[in-house]
């Protein structure tokens, strides 16, 4: 089995949404409500948004397991301040967890970040999302609980954390 990582193209961003698309009602299942979710992708995961994310700075990654598209990141430097990264999304199929596969998601994006000149990355998590017990075992604390409304009377409950990933070092 081989598992990489690589920089997505914007031809690409599609299949980013597919797979948005065919994960988040996995993972979130149990926590939101269908109707949150099908909004929430909506105004997250839909191409042209996806799109525009990009143009605004945020840098893609695509996870492929055996040839196929399993998962994909996006994190924007200097998004959280200067020299804070803020990790977007980070998903993985469920089917591929528990492989190790998103520790090297996470820790490329923190490579990638650090050689970037970025000293920490923030991300949010949703206060039930199992992915929060990943976040800590991968060093990251919380700064605070978080109550973000996103429109239609719906909220994102999270947990902002953060990790200082210092700058890279150069040999």
């Amino acid at each position: 089995m081989s598992f990489s990582i690589r920089t997505a193209t914007i031809a690409e961003l599609p299949i980013i949404s597919e797979l948005a698309y065919a994960i988040w009602p996995r993972v979130y299942d149990a926590l939101l409500s269908k109707e949150q979710i099908a909004y929430m992708l909506s105004q997250m995961y839909a191409v042209g948004v996806l799109r525009k994310q990009h143009q605004l700075g945020q840098l893609f990654l695509l996870a492929i397991h055996d040839g196929v598209p399993a998962g994909f990141a996006a994190f924007e430097p200097n998004a959280a301040g200067p020299g804070i990264a803020k990790l977007h999304k980070l998903y993985l199929d469920p089917d591929r967890q528990g492989n190790g596969y998103g520790q090297r998601m996470i820790r490329d994006v923190e490579e990638r970040a650090a050689a970037l000149a970025q000293h920490s990355i923030q991300l949010n998590v949703n206060r039930g999302n199992k992915a929060l017990d990943f976040y800590v075992h991968m060093g990251y604390e919380c700064l605070q609980e978080m109550d973000i409304a996103i429109g239609k009377g719906f909220f994102m409950n999270d947990y902002l954390m953060q990790k200082k990933i210092g700058p890279m070092l150069q040999p």
